[in-house]
């Protein structure tokens, strides 16, 4: 660790995720030296600004991490997709570096952690495994809004969660951009990301099912039953992709102990700081730029099985950002870095 502060290595740092999470380091009270900003050796990115300097990003060479970040970082945290992730991290591993994987592509080997939620990193587990996870942006948003329900007998919740296209990285928000664009004009729109389309349309299933259930729902489903102790059967969820740039929404509905309805559950929810309770329902275009969850329209089931509500939260600020943040900051004070 350098003598003034840690040296934090952020992989994928020209992205939508890692480019976030410079601005929140900066902005943060950890003691930051330095930044190591690595990125693809696909195309050339313009020097990273942050703290008053400019700094070089450093490429991806093949499946190679750069010997700097090896030599120098104290922290290293994978914004990348999930299998950039899980075959760049050994080498880090096998440094003894400690991180941080935004999205939990190594749940499998890390200590899962939300504790923007109360679900704080374990600190007898990390220190065996130096691996923390932060789970997937719409897991955040769920486990914030849900955990504080355990106290109300919280049963079964089950879920429609809305990601936007921006959940896709910048390539996603400009492809739906260029969708828009294409359609207005009766041009061929581009297909990368979202083959079907997205413009203008609903996707009503992220990835294809497989015994009537996606990926990204049973993962949802587990992520959330690891934290919140149920069954994954307990926590159905149904995810979906909705032509909108940022923000990640959902609707629950939830199954509490008999006898308690949605003014115990609004309560319960506005009592929580990292969470604003307001109607009308705050949209997720005005979550962006929040680090906090956002829910409203709590109301009783009309067959009295049970609590609505919505919820959102800017998926990057939010769900990726202020969560790897507050692991960072756990770990810091701990003096586990």
């Amino acid at each position: 660790m350098a003598e003034s502060g840690l040296d934090i290595a952020v992989i994928g740092a020209t992205g939508a995720v890692g480019s976030d999470l410079i601005e929140a380091f900066e902005r943060s009270s950890i003691d930051v030296a330095r930044f190591i900003p690595v990125a693809s050796a696909s195309r050339v990115h313009s020097p990273v600004e942050a703290g008053g300097k400019r700094y070089t990003v450093l490429p991806v060479t093949g499946d190679a991490v750069p010997e700097k970040v090896l030599e120098e970082a104290d922290l290293v945290v994978f914004a990348t997709p999930a299998s950039v992730t899980r075959t760049l991290a050994p080498a880090v591993v096998d440094a003894g570096i400690a991180i941080i994987d935004v999205g939990g592509a190594l749940v499998d080997q890390g200590v899962m952690a939300v504790p923007l939620a109360g679900f704080p990193v374990d600190s007898d587990l990390f220190t065996d495994r130096r691996i923390a996870c932060s789970p997937s942006a719409p897991a955040v948003l769920a486990a914030t809004v849900l955990r504080p329900l355990r106290a109300l007998g919280l049963s079964r919740a089950q879920l429609s969660v809305m990601l936007p296209a921006g959940a896709f990285g910048r390539g996603g928000a400009e492809e739906l951009s260029r969708q828009v664009v294409s359609l207005f004009n009766s041009g061929d729109p581009p297909r990368a990301l979202f083959p079907d389309g997205l413009a203008f349309d609903v996707l009503a299933a992220l990835g294809t099912p497989a015994d009537d259930w996606t990926g990204a729902e049973r993962r949802l489903s587990m992520e959330l039953a690891a934290l919140l102790r149920l069954q994954p059967t307990d926590l159905p969820a149904t995810v979906m992709v909705i032509p909108t740039f940022a923000g990640v929404s959902l609707n629950a509905v939830v199954t509490l102990q008999p006898g308690v309805g949605a003014e115990r559950v609004r309560t319960t929810l506005n009592a929580i700081p990292t969470i604003t309770v307001r109607d009308p329902v705050v949209s997720p275009l005005h979550t962006v730029g929040t680090a906090t969850a956002h829910a409203g329209r709590i109301r009783d089931d009309p067959g009295g099985r049970g609590v609505h509500f919505w919820a959102s939260g800017d998926n990057l600020r939010f769900g990726a950002s202020a969560n790897v943040l507050a692991i960072a900051a756990q770990l810091w004070r701990e003096n586990l870095l």
